[in-house]
């Protein structure tokens, strides 16, 4: 596990990844690199992150995503002292992780709402755990 955020959440976490937002290496290798980082983050990451649907709350270039048993919640990674948002785990319909140099798990909520962040390859196994914890004890199946 990346950073015990349980103390800020006031419920024991059950699994947590280290995550940004959707799209922050693509910016952060065309930042670097012009436009041979451009092409190297698309390369990397597919196509271009989701527009439109998405509701993942504004955090800092690093949070964390944690579950504990009764919900999900995107904190703060730094002084683990801000919840950026927290749902319950009755309201979260699927959840996926798919795979890459760039991890990307996306998890969608009854409401309508969507989450889309990305894991490092340094916290795949973090964002797995996640989605398999998800998978378990909120029943949801992984996304189409």
């Amino acid at each position: 596990m990346p950073v015990d955020v349980s103390a800020v959440l006031g419920h024991q976490q059950l699994a947590a990844a280290t995550v940004n937002p959707r799209g922050s290496f693509r910016r952060r290798m065309a930042f670097q690199g012009g436009l041979t980082g451009a092409l190297a983050g698309q390369l990397l990451t597919g196509k271009h992150p989701t527009k439109g649907q998405n509701q993942t709350p504004r955090f800092g270039a690093v949070g964390v995503l944690a579950v504990t048993e009764y919900e999900v919640a995107l904190c703060k990674r730094a002084k683990q002292s801000a919840v950026y948002a927290r749902m319950p785990l009755s309201e979260v319909s699927s959840a996926e992780y798919r795979r890459g140099l760039v991890g990307q798990v996306t998890i969608t909520f009854r409401n309508g709402d969507t989450w889309y962040l990305e894991a490092s390859v340094f916290f795949k196994k973090g964002a797995k755990a996640v989605v398999a914890v998800l998978h378990d004890r909120a029943g949801v199946t992984a996304a189409a």
